[in-house]
């Protein structure tokens, strides 16, 4: 999970920094920094909400199969990591949206 977000943050650190020229084009256009800030808040938010939204798609579908086998409920240990995983990703996308903010 670490090394997921770690990689996704440097990922989309490294992207910005290449697409700091176009900041700066826009400023020059008249975009606000509230703008630029909402439109840097969507993109990561694209990198961090699709891999684990997959993820926990899948993961639901293989406990309920997994349940089933086992003729036991695991919903309060997947609620859990669900929502660890959550906290922790949503951690990674605050510390990776302001690091963009600032480039």
């Amino acid at each position: 999970m670490f090394a997921t977000g770690n990689i996704i943050c440097f990922k989309t650190l490294s992207e910005s920094f290449r697409d700091k020229n176009k900041y700066e084009i826009l400023k020059k256009l008249g975009t606000t920094d509230l703008e630029i800030g909402k439109a840097v808040s969507k993109q990561v938010g694209m990198f961090f909400i699709l891999p684990p939204v997959v993820g926990i798609a899948h993961s639901i579908v293989a406990i309920s199969v997994l349940s089933d086998l086992m003729k036991c409920s695991l919903i309060i240990s997947t609620i859990t990591s669900i929502g660890v995983f959550a906290f922790m990703y949503g951690l990674f996308y605050i510390f990776t949206r302001r690091k963009c903010l600032y480039l």
